[in-house]
């Protein structure tokens, strides 16, 4: 009798596993579309493109959309303050995450989000640097390899796209999508994308970018660096002239150069970035330093006014030293104290150490 019954149940208990197991199934795939929409869509979720976009129209207003985390403030203002002056006011800004994902709504996406078109990428070489404004799908992608190629692809969409707007109306075609190639700029593990990279047979990189500018004030206030330092490690002069002229053929003009010895110490500009590299003949690499604030060279190189009857004094004074008995830094107190008394009576302090170094110098 058992076993009948068991032979009864069991079609019955088969059929409401294949049930449970289809409900699962079908919610699992519910959560993957909810995830995706949400987060990041598959980019075949991007529609085809379209001959034109109107951005900006009386009823129109394209919203921008970007992702927090990955798109520099300065870069957003520098959009904002283009669209304002071009448009007569300010822009609709949403985080990626915030908006709907409608592959149907014309967008302007700034750099990476989570539009399937935002995956643009430029069939270029690897080590070409590129930037990209264009349609893709429904979307104007305003988009680049890095940071820095960003830059120029704001300034493209700035000066060039948003200056066609006429009476408050704005079309982009896509016979004006514009890819703006650098060829043989950057590598993947060279840390200083805002420069053309450092070629040699045997270069290596540090695997730092040393940050070389930015004041405490400043890093209490979470402010960028405003000069940065990577270096190079196995090259020559040979490679390092050669770098020079490659850093030349982007802008960068050479304003000073010294020898000693066999180091070679230049200094390059172009607008308000300045270089400063030397290669050390000895060690054999080249250090690499690029500023985009701070006092310019005319400014550090102003003459002073000398005070009558007084001439620069030059003071050199002993760290107290430490014999290695006490708690702390044992010798890193070691050393000298320069300072230099300009005729104007101002003061160039090197190497000031700590403050109890300061305060017997005074």
């Amino acid at each position: 009798m058992m076993k009948k019954i068991n032979n009864r149940i069991l079609p019955l208990f088969l059929a409401a596993m294949l049930a449970l197991t289809a409900c699962l199934s079908a919610c699992q795939k519910a959560s993957e579309q909810e995830q995706t929409t949400a987060g990041e869509l598959d980019s075949s979720a991007a529609s085809e493109d379209v001959d034109f976009l109107v951005l900006f129209d009386r009823d129109i207003y394209a919203t921008v959309v970007y992702n927090a985390t990955k798109s520099p403030k300065a870069l957003r203002n520098k959009l904002i303050a283009g669209m304002k002056a071009a448009l007569g006011e300010f822009p609709t800004l949403e985080v990626d995450t915030k908006s709907p994902a409608d592959v149907e709504t014309v967008e302007i996406l700034l750099g990476a989000s989570n539009r399937a078109e935002s995956k643009y990428t430029a069939d270029v070489k690897k080590t070409d640097g590129w930037f990209f404004v264009g349609i893709v799908g429904r979307k104007l992608v305003i988009t680049a390899c890095n940071d820095y190629m960003m830059e120029h692809a704001v300034d493209y969409f700035v000066n060039e796209v948003l200056t066609n707007v006429k009476d408050g109306k704005l079309v982009f075609k896509k016979e004006n999508n514009h890819l703006g190639i650098w060829e043989d700029f950057t590598v993947s593990n060279w840390k200083l994308g805002r420069l053309p990279y450092y070629k040699g047979a045997t270069v290596s990189y540090s695997t730092a970018l040393f940050d070389s500018g930015t004041l405490i004030t400043e890093k209490a206030l979470a402010d960028p660096s405003s000069c940065e330092m990577v270096l190079v490690n196995r090259t020559n002069a040979e490679e390092f002239d050669a770098y020079l002229k490659r850093l030349g053929e982007y802008g960068f003009k050479e304003l000073t150069r010294n020898t000693v010895e066999n180091n070679i110490y230049v200094t390059l500009t172009r607008g308000e970035e300045r270089v400063y590299t030397y290669f050390t003949a000895p060690q054999k690499n080249v250090t690499v330093i690029l500023e985009t604030g701070g006092a310019t060279p005319a400014e550090i190189s102003t003459p002073m006014t000398a005070e009558q009857d007084k001439g620069a004094v030059f003071y050199q004074y002993g760290l107290r030293m430490h014999d290695g008995s006490e708690a702390g830094n044992g010798y890193n107190n070691n050393g000298m104290l320069y300072v230099i008394k300009c005729a104007d009576n101002s003061l160039i302090i090197i190497d000031g150490g700590n403050p109890s170094s300061l305060s017997a110098a005074g």
